[in-house]
């Protein structure tokens, strides 16, 4: 492949429901790229829109920052927030060992790990619970001395 072609079906990923590719969406609308040409950046290496797939990425909902509701949830929650939808996807995929009783699936992310994945210490990320828990994104459930936390990550509201 030169360096000029993109790869086989690049460009062509079409969501679930239908929707274009948001990041080849972007940077067509934003850096006026041709699929063919790249775009300088300012190491003047060519960067290329396909280049943006080989990535992950954690989803934030955008009614984090726009919904009224969540005027005062800081943005370190609303990451926060971001990490456990992706565990619970994870969770939901293996739903034999991640749901309790009422066939509901939780996920386990201690505060070790919210402090390893945010940088902060435990009683900034006890805070980023707690804060989640006070606008209805988190329920949770402890389990007795010396387990982990059962979390019950809830769906964010995008009414006002």
């Amino acid at each position: 492949m030169s360096e000029t072609t993109p790869p086989d079906g690049a460009g062509t990923a079409i969501g679930q429901n239908g929707e274009r590719n948001l990041t080849e969406h972007y940077l067509y609308q934003n850096q006026s790229v041709s699929p063919t040409k790249g775009v300088e950046n300012s190491m003047s290496k060519k960067s290329y829109w396909w280049e943006a797939e080989t990535f992950t990425y954690y989803r934030v909902p955008k009614a984090l920052f726009t919904n009224p509701q969540y005027k005062d949830l800081s943005a370190d929650a609303a990451l926060l927030y971001g990490l456990l939808l992706d565990r619970i996807g994870l969770s939901g995929r293996n739903a034999a060992n991640f749901s309790d009783e009422s066939g509901r699936i939780f996920i386990y992310y201690t505060l070790n790990e919210v402090c390893t994945a945010i940088g902060c210490g435990h009683d900034k990320a006890t805070q980023l619970f707690v804060e989640l828990e006070k606008h209805g994104l988190l329920i949770r459930k402890r389990q007795g001395k010396g387990k982990p936390n059962r979390l019950y990550v809830q769906k964010f509201r995008t009414d006002n």
